[in-house]
């Protein structure tokens, strides 16, 4: 007579066990990187609808340039006329009460910092003023932090592409991670291959 063998149900208990101790500790970190990932790809996605409206408001206006176009002067109005937006705000009135910076300290948008916000289909918000543009890529929702979902961005004149605006003397990185609007960060995106690594 042939004897089949099997598990107990204590080995099988204890292997449960400590597979459920396993994922407890790599459950948090998958969970973290699968969020950065969707973050930065929300920004690339918002980063190529701009330029592309960039480049498209450059042709309608025939200019090789896009500081030839006047777009600084009519800001507003090419967002509003380019881009999706659902509501448009007085000054920062469309962002989010409190943002946080990576180190920790804390403060709001004024309205000196947004001449205008809007909120676009997609849910994000962007707050504009005259070529400088900051975008919270996931609305109101958490964690309104500095480089992890919101991002400051400026028009450059020549290329009409997006770029970081951190060139006051700071390095990019002291700047993404002292202060609430992620500037810096960007530029730090494009270093590490679109990986949040600070």
């Amino acid at each position: 007579m042939k004897h089949k063998f099997g598990f107990t149900l204590a080995e099988v208990l204890i292997t449960v066990g400590i597979l459920g101790v396993i994922a407890s500790f790599t459950m948090p970190t998958l969970i973290n990187n699968y969020r950065n990932t969707a973050r930065v790809t929300a920004l690339r996605k918002f980063v190529v609808e701009f330029e592309s409206a960039l480049d498209l408001y450059m042709t309608e206006k025939g200019k090789t340039k896009i500081a030839q176009t006047g777009i600084y002067n009519d800001f507003d109005k090419f967002i509003q006329d380019k881009l999706s937006v659902t509501k448009t705000c007085n000054g920062s009135a469309c962002m989010d009460s409190l943002y946080k910076s990576i180190s920790g300290s804390s403060g709001k948008y004024t309205n000196d910092d947004c001449k205008s916000s809007y909120i676009l289909s997609n849910s994000m918000i962007i707050c504009a003023n005259s070529g400088l543009v900051s975008v919270d890529i996931n609305g109101t929702n958490p964690p309104n932090t500095g480089g992890r979902d919101v991002f400051t961005l400026l028009i450059n004149p020549d290329t009409a592409k997006l770029i970081d605006w951190c060139n006051s003397g700071e390095t990019c990185e002291d700047l993404c991670t002292k202060n609430i609007y992620g500037t810096g960060c960007f530029q730090l995106l494009k270093e590490n291959n679109w990986k949040i690594k600070y």
